[in-house]
Order: C-alpha cells, then sequence, then structure tokens
C-alpha cells in the first residue's frame, strides 16, 4: 500500500460497498480467489493500520513474540458487543513489554466470565476496555 491512500468514509449502500471494495483490491492485494467477506476483511483491516499510520503487518511497532507480530485487535472484544467496524479496531503487537496483545486477550476472557457470571454488567465491561484496558488488567491481576 505505500504510496495510496484511500479516503475513509461510512459505507451506507450495497453499490457504495462494491465501489469501496473494487477501490482497495485495486490499492492492495487481494487474493483472486477470495471470496467477497475475505476480501472485506482484508479491507477492514489495511484500514485499521493505516489509521493508527502502520503500514502493516511488518511495520516496526509490530513486534514479533515467536511467529506472531500484530493483530488487529477489537478495542471492545466480539464478546462483550464490540462491532468489527474500523472505528472499534487497532493494530497490537504480541511482543511489547510488559503490555501487550496476549494480556489484554487474557482480560477480555475474564471480563466476559465476570459478565456472564453476573459480577459486572455488560457497561462496566465496555467501560474498562475503553477508559484504560490496562488499568482493569490490575485490577484483576496486578502489575504484569
Amino acid at each position: 500500500m505505500k504510496g495510496h491512500t484511500m479516503e475513509l468514509k461510512p459505507i451506507h449502500t450495497q453499490s457504495e460497498y462494491k465501489a469501496a471494495l473494487k477501490a482497495a483490491e485495486a490499492l492492495w492485494d487481494a487474493p483472486a480467489k477470495s471470496t467477497e467477506a475475505d476480501r472485506l476483511e482484508v479491507l477492514v483491516k489495511k484500514q485499521a493500520f493505516a489509521l493508527y499510520g502502520y503500514t502493516g503487518y511488518d511495520d516496526p511497532r509490530c513486534v514479533p513474540a515467536g511467529k506472531r507480530r500484530c493483530e488487529i485487535d477489537h478495542l471492545v472484544s466480539r464478546e462483550l458487543g464490540g462491532a468489527d467496524e474500523v472505528i472499534n479496531l487497532w493494530p497490537q503487537a504480541y511482543g511489547t513489554s510488559p503490555w501487550n496483545a496476549v494480556l489484554k486477550d487474557k482480560l477480555e476472557n475474564r471480563l466476559h466470565k465476570e459478565m456472564c457470571a453476573g459480577n459486572i454488567t455488560l457497561k462496566a465491561a465496555r467501560v474498562m476496555l475503553v477508559n484504560d484496558w490496562r488499568e482493569a488488567y490490575k485490577s484483576y491481576y496486578g502489575d504484569p
């Protein structure tokens, strides 16, 4: 995607969706035999990287841990009703220390369990993730 930009704007109609998908495919190499859903997922992930100024999975801020570098993570996880929208997505490295994708995933799973057990509300779980997930992590697990 180097040297190319794409304006991020809401998609409201089927024709806008198809036009955006076609424009994205022109900028990014989408697999020829991929489904429309696969191509859309690639587009959304690339938009999330671009929104935070990352060049992609090879960006230097995608610090590796083993074979994994970065994931496009949900700010509010799917388990807690988070949407698959660019505004709710962000690149998160696995190899950064002390805070990384592994710890946030651990917290998301814990918040889901706490909510299902009736110990916290859905709103409270979401607020913890949005305000500062690291503080929520420390309240459940202590410092990493």
